[in-house]
């Protein structure tokens, strides 16, 4: 099969989650062999690690998905929320606080408008023993996102 054939039902999978009216994230066994198929039709397809990540993190399967997300962000470290996974598996699944930290503060460069990682912060900064003073200073940021919000 051509490799363009076969990222067909990857784009198509990629419109049904954007056109969803709630977020929506492949868990279904088509969607696994639809994103396995796009790998191997294109193994720097960023979107198809991330999205895989995400439905191996949904069955449990955390060293996969992160896996699958450190291929993601070394293609392209800007996909959005991609930081707030990753801090969230590390911090929940492997407790694993200094990691998880790293992970929500490049979030808050990466995608300053994704409320997870402040809340990540937070949490991981509190877990590290971290004064109030030191946990709000990264909150100073979000005022300015939240006053901008068009609604």
């Amino acid at each position: 099969m051509p490799a363009e054939a076969r990222t067909v039902p990857l784009r198509r999978l990629c419109r049904r989650i954007q056109a969803a009216d709630v977020v929506r994230f492949p868990s279904t066994a088509e969607e696994l062999t639809v994103l396995t198929s796009a790998l191997q039709a294109n193994p720097n397809d960023a979107s198809a690690h991330y999205l895989l990540g995400t439905l191996y993190f949904s069955r449990g399967l955390t060293d996969s998905a992160l896996t699958e997300w450190a291929q993601a962000g070394k293609l392209n470290p800007a996909i959005p929320v991609l930081d707030a996974s990753v801090g969230l598996a590390l911090l929940h699944e492997k407790n694993d606080f200094e990691g998880a930290l790293s992970a929500f503060r490049r979030g808050l460069s990466s995608d300053p408008s994704n409320i997870m990682t402040y809340v990540g912060t937070d949490q991981a900064l509190s877990l590290l023993g971290k004064t109030a003073g030191e946990r709000v200073r990264p909150w100073n940021g979000i005022r300015i996102w939240l006053m901008r919000r068009p609604d």
